[in-house]
């Protein structure tokens, strides 16, 4: 099992201030290294798509792998700071979890937001 910092009071993070943002890694950082006596060594943004702005905050701090909640596939030789990850709740239905799995979720999921982007 492996605990890892989810930020202090979950805001968006893509939302926040540079400022902000290592406001709330580091606070959650600080209180988890003190409840557990180690300190956490993986990041999962709670809600932004991008990892970006938090990826030198994470390496300061000693991370070694930062998550991301972007709806991507993950990609066996990518950047540890950028690593996708798949929502699945526990009451998915069998075909939901197929899609996921299959990686046609992740496939619509982007062509939504292309299209999105496109119309705005």
């Amino acid at each position: 099992m492996a605990v890892g910092n989810h930020t202090w009071d979950h805001p968006v993070l893509d939302q926040c201030s540079p400022e902000a943002q290592l406001v709330q890694t580091e606070r959650a950082y600080r209180y988890l290294e003190q409840i557990l006596g180690a300190a956490p060594t993986m990041f999962a943004n709670p809600t932004a798509t991008s990892q970006r702005p938090l990826a030198r905050c994470s390496r300061s701090l000693g991370y070694e792998l930062a998550i991301e909640f972007d709806h991507r596939l993950a990609d066996i030789d990518g950047d540890p700071f950028s690593i996708s990850r798949l929502r699945l709740d526990s009451d998915a239905s069998i075909e939901r979890v197929a899609a996921i799995a299959s990686g046609a979720h992740s496939a619509v999921f982007a062509l939504k937001n292309r299209l999105m982007r496109r119309s705005a």
